[in-house]
């Protein structure tokens, strides 16, 4: 496990500007949405969303942004576009009900420390908020949700 952390910060110091992304890479497999590692993070953009289950924005807004999902997808492919949901419960059971109906994967709300440094990273202050980026790691949309 330390060799595995000694590696990992040798990689981040090693690229600076997309560290985040090497280091998201190692965090979640989109498959079952477990921290084992970048599996299922290889597509040419990839949407951090960041939402709650509590917040009623993030419940208004999480069906158009699945409906945009299966529409891009469908239109360019199933490589074209992923989403991985950051969130903020604090509840499992919540999160769980929430991310139900959810065609992407999600960082686990038990691994906090986690999603604090990606919310610190994006500069997020409210949400939801969705930030695209591709996939080494640069922003190509810093809140695709708009403002309004």
């Amino acid at each position: 496990e330390k060799e595995r952390e000694i590696m990992a910060s040798a990689a981040d110091n090693a690229d600076p500007d997309h560290s985040h992304m090497a280091w998201l890479r190692r965090q979640i497999d989109c498959k079952s949405g477990k921290q084992v590692g970048g599996l299922g993070l290889d597509h040419q953009l990839i949407g951090l969303y960041f939402s709650a289950s509590w917040s009623p924005p993030c419940r208004l807004f999480t069906p158009i942004l699945v409906e945009a999902h299966k529409k891009i997808r469908e239109a360019r492919g199933d490589e074209s576009f992923q989403v991985i949901l950051i969130p903020l419960d604090t509840s499992e059971y919540e999160w769980q009900k929430y991310i139900q109906d959810m065609p992407w994967c999600s960082l686990h709300p038990l691994y906090k420390e986690d999603i604090v440094r990606l919310f610190l990273h994006f500069a997020v202050q409210a949400t939801p908020r969705l930030v695209i980026i591709d996939r080494m790691g640069t922003v190509v949309k810093d809140n695709a949700r708009g403002t309004a």
